[in-house]
């Protein structure tokens, strides 16, 4: 039986998306598998280790990726999307290539909306196809597409899920929708939520002390790490945050990110006042996050969608940390309230500042909730599980 993979992704591999890429992909590695990669940039490993690149792939890799993120970001969206069909020639030119070169127990993709290829050349070489679902082309995503492209898009998606043997689903809210709008057997479906991995993270509590003018020192921490756009609700955070220091001035907002909202939001801040109780870090390493969520005494995740497995709340949990999060199906999936944290009504403000409160008055078993995180995370909510999951379905095929 051969061992290895073929995983394919149209993504630039960054961010919260790059994490779960490589984090799949080794977790696979680590059981003894061989993963081949096709991607825009055609890397083969995070960390650019001695792992073969695809011969096609390896030159002009940094243009590419540059080519990409501007394509992606400038061009209007039917052209755009015009290009996502096109990518198409380019991804069966490499990947026959290799299918016609040496055997792969199956297919792995990252859907992408237009993408066929992994789902022709499955049939073509009759291997198993894995389909890994963090939206489809009927979800509501934030970037807007074209509706004169939507039938299409639509069509392909009904083909590329009639070849497609096993489906990652990370939420229910995505299994429910691959059922009842695309008809896909509810036997063909795994619900694997994104996840962390324990090596990188520990419970260790970290007292950072004084970062610019605030001492840290006996307050409460509440952070937030993630990007500062307006689906993540930073603004409505920072609404609800005031309220709660009215009462409880001992709570520190420490928010760890980027985004197009910065401006606005550090502009906020300081026209009202709050300079001296919210933190704005900016971007950090994600190989450095572990040190500064071990001085939250609660991460949040201030807004989300309703399909969507927001990664943040499992690397929070990782660390032992709290939860708080509003109470869209994909985090009721993986968090119990009162359990792993707090739950609040999503986009009410008064529900969220209650569950700050929570964290600060002192009369909920903070070190209960921290090992409940930890020991989800170790036992259940990990990348290794999620990779043994799809291998046990592939294992699993009729």
């Amino acid at each position: 039986m051969t061992n290895s993979v073929l995983y394919f992704h149209r993504t630039k591999g960054e961010g919260v998306e790059g994490v779960h890429i490589w984090s799949i992909i080794q977790s696979l590695r680590d059981m003894g598998y061989h993963v081949d990669v096709i991607s825009p940039d055609g890397k083969q490993c995070q960390n650019n280790d001695n792992e073969s690149n695809v011969k096609a792939n390896v030159k002009g890799k940094s243009f590419s990726k540059k080519l990409y993120s501007v394509i992606s970001k400038y061009m209007p969206e039917i052209i755009f999307e015009v290009a996502e069909i096109m990518y198409n020639i380019r991804n069966y030119y490499i990947a026959n290539k290799l299918l016609k070169e040496k055997k792969y127990k199956f297919i792995y993709e990252r859907y992408a909306i237009f993408s066929f290829i992994p789902a022709l050349l499955a049939k073509k070489y009759d291997i198993p196809l894995v389909m890994e679902i963090n939206y489809t082309s009927q979800s509501p995503l934030y970037r807007k597409r074209s509706k004169i492209m939507k039938p299409l898009a639509v069509f392909t998606d009904k083909y590329v899920f009639r070849k497609t043997m096993v489906f990652s689903a990370v939420s229910s809210k995505l299994q429910e929708d691959l059922k009842l709008q695309y008809s896909v057997p509810d036997n063909k479906i795994i619900m694997t939520p994104n996840a962390a991995d324990p090596e990188k993270f520990n419970m260790n509590r970290n007292a950072l002390g004084k970062i610019g003018r605030i001492n840290l020192k006996d307050k409460h921490v509440i952070g937030f790490v993630g990007g500062f756009y307006p689906w993540h609700g930073v603004q409505f955070l920072i609404d609800a945050y005031s309220e709660v220091i009215k009462q409880y001035p001992n709570v520190v907002l420490l928010l760890i990110g980027d985004g197009p909202e910065r401006g606005a939001i550090e502009n906020y801040i300081e026209n009202n006042k709050l300079s001296d109780s919210i933190i704005l870090l900016g971007r950090i390493a994600h190989e450095k996050l572990p040190d500064y969520i071990a001085t939250f005494d609660a991460g949040i995740m201030p807004d989300s969608n309703d399909y969507g497995s927001p990664m943040k709340i499992f690397e929070y949990m990782a660390q032992g940390c709290p939860v708080i999060a509003p109470d869209y199906g994909p985090i009721l999936d993986v968090v119990q309230d009162g359990v792993h944290g707090f739950v609040f009504k999503k986009k009410d403000k008064m529900s969220l500042v209650e569950a700050l409160v929570n964290i600060t008055r002192g009369q909920v078993d903070l070190e209960g909730i921290r090992r409940n995180c930890r020991t989800l995370i170790e036992e259940d909510r990990n990348w290794g599980n999620n990779a043994r999951m799809v291998v046990q379905a592939v294992e699993n095929i009729n």
